[in-house]
């Protein structure tokens, strides 16, 4: 008796063990695209009721993580209801399951949504960064920036519509481009037309310098600065707008800024002047300048008709060491310029050089000159008649006296020599 009363105390036991087990466990949710693929941070609410009457007994909300999943640990609900409501933006979905039936097993609801991966790429396949992607439905609008590699996702559209898709890149007269279509799983493409930009910095011979250049992207209310190259003297910029920009390129000094409209590839070229002006060929007139203005002329010039141009020519001078005002040069030729330096005194010692200035301020000196201001030369006046058979009667003169002189001194002669030849006989 007491072996069947055993008996049944355990079986007792068992059922109750089960009942137990059948009224408690893990209430498990996954929640997917139309894709098939998890879907975060959806909003989950599950509410619990007892009995074929629904009698509320308790509610919970929760929301899905990374695997689109919810897990609910569920006590003392055997033979009872749950409600499933799941929402995600306007998307909402409500069921109703038995616990008996769902317990420790995994559910799973699907939400008529999908991802779109928008790639924007230029004409060149190349993609597009910080581009403004805009997906539109006819009633909403989703915006995404592209990123390092051109890609922008869209998560959760629904999926019930043909979609636009639009790249934007810049403001007020950059162009937009659409896209519409079937929505489909995977990636849409949007090519964005684009251009490349390359600068290049020279000097006046050709030579290559590194130059900062100012670039005013303005679809883009941007402005960008690049320095070009010290080995080539060249930066490319890529994927610009096909809009107006404007460049101000620097060395030491600006150039003009240059704007113009950009419709493809281009090429800016911008040639500095470091070169000062070339001094040459000065000419002084009177070449023996006495006391009267001497008139200094020279030839002034640029490399080449890319530099700057010539600015003020001066003329720097000294009289006896002592500096006197700067006289500015005027141009009288093509590259030729003249001033005059005022008359001296007589032995005046006058010192000069000239100073040529470019148009970017670089400048250049020649070598000193020097010139002694002298006494004027006495002119002789031509002989007149008159004058001239003076001259002949003069000579005459000097002639005759000439000639008595020496007839004097002879016959002197001959007479000593008489006087002297009898003292010799005696002897």
């Amino acid at each position: 008796m007491r072996s069947v009363f055993r008996v049944i105390l355990v079986f007792t036991l068992f059922l109750s063990t089960l009942s137990a087990a059948a009224a408690s466990g893990y209430f498990i949710l996954n929640v997917k695209n139309a894709d098939k693929e998890p879907m975060e941070n959806v909003s989950v609410k599950l509410t619990y009721y007892t009995g074929a009457t629904f009698t509320f007994e308790k509610q919970e909300k929760f929301t899905t993580d990374e695997a689109g999943k919810v897990e609910a640990f569920i006590e003392s609900l055997d033979n009872k209801n749950i409600t499933v409501e799941v929402s995600y933006n306007d998307i909402y979905v409500k069921e109703v399951y038995k616990w008996i039936n769902v317990a420790g097993s995994p559910i799973f609801i699907t939400l008529p949504v999908r991802n779109l991966i928008v790639e924007v790429k230029d004409q060149k396949f190349r993609p597009v960064q910080n581009i403004q992607v805009v997906v539109t439905d006819g009633n909403k609008s989703y915006v995404k920036i592209s990123d390092d590699y051109g890609i922008a996702k869209f998560e959760g559209l629904e999926d019930k519509y043909d979609y636009t898709v639009r790249g934007i890149y810049g403001i007020c007269n950059c162009r937009n481009f659409t896209r519409t279509g079937v929505f489909w799983r995977g990636a849409l493409t949007v090519t964005i037309p684009t251009s490349d930009l390359r600068i290049v910095t020279r000097d006046e011979r050709g030579n290559p310098v590194s130059s900062s250049v100012e670039v005013v992207l303005h679809a883009l209310n941007k402005t960008v600065n690049v320095r070009t190259s010290e080995t080539n003297g060249e930066y490319t910029l890529t994927q610009i707008p096909l809009t107006s920009i404007t460049l101000k390129a620097r060395y030491d000094y600006y150039l003009p800024p240059r704007t113009f409209e950009i419709d493809s590839d281009y090429e800016q070229t911008f040639i500095f002047d470091l070169l000062p002006p070339k001094i040459g060929n000065v000419e002084v007139k009177p070449k023996q300048p006495t006391r009267e203005d001497v008139t200094i002329t020279v030839d002034v010039k640029e490399e080449n008709v890319y530099s700057s141009g010539i600015s003020q020519v001066y003329l720097l001078y000294a009289v006896d060491n002592n500096s006197k005002p700067p006289l500015l040069m005027s141009k009288i030729d093509l590259d030729r310029f003249a001033t005059i330096i005022p008359a001296q005194k007589e032995g005046s010692v006058v010192t000069f050089r000239i100073e040529a200035v470019d148009n970017v301020n670089r400048s250049s000196q020649s070598v000193e000159y020097v010139y002694n201001v002298t006494n004027r030369p006495r002119t002789i006046a031509a002989p007149t008649g008159e004058s001239l058979i003076g001259a002949v009667i003069l000579i005459a003169l000097i002639i005759v006296v000439g000639w008595v002189g020496f007839d004097f001194y002879r016959a002197r002669k001959q007479q000593q020599v008489k006087k002297e030849e009898p003292k010799k006989q005696n002897k």
